[in-house]
């Protein structure tokens, strides 16, 4: 990407976020050329939606909790905002990262940059930390109101594809995507490639526990997740302990755990598997004659977080084990709301003065 094109998407998106500030909000915002809101560091609550297509990457948007409770008490029109539970704060900035995201992915499409988005994905926790993806356009705008800030990260690439990733529903009615869905074993697909891979890729033959060990309490872990556009909104989790990790990286690489010369590798073997795992999945619904798209893998570290997506109702947990170490899979596929093509070129612009609508 060009330095003008890098500047001109940045333009978009600060232009988004002061139009949405005001007209959505009511809330004064700013940019800022530092971040200096010390809650950016403590719990809060990030905001992702994916890009697929000619640019691929992610946007997101941080904020510190009680930032986000105020953006939800003004999105809401809540005057208590001490009365919003946590669910509907998430939904407020999964909504504010969907109109961010889509407005700029309108701007890429109509410059000729097609591309799709996923549905948008909340991580939120005291204690976590999201390994940037090593693409050509990296940048963090800060905005500030009063003492806080809000930040959106920009990591996006340029990809060499022709027209054939262009995500339609090929004439498809809902009911009948819907149909097409529902025809796909989720639980049992899953299973196997998850058994299938750690044979395969690292010699390990894990089985299949029923639900996680009573008293089970996560260490520092890391979680591999890939998002679904296309027909439907999905998400795919694989997530191990840190020193599991390592383990599966020297099994990988053939080498020595000693020898692992850092995070990176480790997070691309991380990557790698949850991308494979993922992708089997994706392609049973290509199978049963769906168009899908799998996003960029992205990999959380931390000790305390959650990572789920909006737009699905429950994410199903499956539990492996092999020797004394966990392996949790969680994964999700909207069925009560089916995407259209008109959906993955345009995005929901900032709404008139009217007003938002509170989320379901």
């Amino acid at each position: 990407m060009t330095e003008v094109y890098n500047t001109s998407i940045s333009n978009a998106v600060t232009k988004t976020v002061m139009e949405l500030f005001d007209a959505m909000l009511s809330l004064d915002v700013a940019p800022a050329d530092e971040v200096t809101d010390k809650a950016l560091d403590g719990s809060r609550i990030v905001g992702a939606v994916h890009y697929t297509g000619q640019i691929v990457g992610v946007v997101s948007v941080h904020v510190g909790k009680a930032f986000a409770r105020k953006i939800a008490g003004a999105m809401l029109g809540v005057a208590r905002e001490d009365a919003l539970d946590d669910a509907a704060i998430k939904d407020v900035i999964g909504e504010i990262t969907n109109m961010i995201s889509g407005n700029l992915s309108t701007e890429l499409v109509n410059s000729g940059q097609g591309c799709a988005i996923s549905a948008p994905a909340i991580t939120s926790g005291p204690d976590f930390d999201i390994d940037p993806l090593d693409v050509d356009l990296t940048k963090h705008l800060v905005f500030k109101h009063e003492e806080s800030n809000m930040v959106v990260q920009l990591c996006l690439k340029e990809e060499s594809v022709g027209e054939e990733f262009l995500i339609k529903s090929d004439g498809l009615t809902p009911e009948a995507i819907m149909e097409k869905v529902n025809s796909v074993d989720v639980a049992t697909t899953i299973i196997n490639s998850v058994i299938d891979v750690f044979y395969t890729m690292l010699s390990m033959e894990v089985e299949r526990l029923e639900e996680l060990p009573a008293g089970f309490r996560a260490q520092q872990h890391i979680v591999g997740s890939v998002s679904f556009a296309g027909d439907l909104d999905g998400l795919f989790n694989l997530q191990v302990n840190e020193d599991f990790a390592q383990v599966m990286t020297a099994s990988m690489l053939g080498m020595e755990i000693e020898e692992i010369e850092g995070d990176e590798e480790v997070h691309d073997v991380l990557r790698e598997m949850s991308n494979i795992i993922g992708g089997t999945l994706k392609s049973s619904f290509v199978d049963v004659g769906l168009t899908c798209q799998l996003t960029i893998p992205s990999i959380t570290i931390g000790k305390d977080f959650r990572i789920e997506s909006l737009k699905i109702n429950k994410m199903e947990q499956f539990v492996f084990k092999y020797e004394d170490w966990l392996i949790i899979v969680e994964a999700g596929i909207k069925k009560d709301e089916i995407a259209t093509e008109e959906k993955t070129q345009r995005a929901e612009a900032v709404p008139d003065e009217q007003g938002p609508k509170a989320p379901e």
